[in-house]
């Protein structure tokens, strides 16, 4: 399970239990569950 925010451009694979935002998409923190 991953996030990516609203208006975020993916470029790559996002990885599992992370939050990822911006242009580019970059790693922002791990979600721990």
């Amino acid at each position: 399970n991953s996030v990516v925010a609203a208006g975020s451009v993916v470029t790559r694979n996002v990885e599992p239990h992370t939050l990822v935002a911006g242009n580019p998409a970059k790693l922002i923190r791990r979600i721990d569950e």
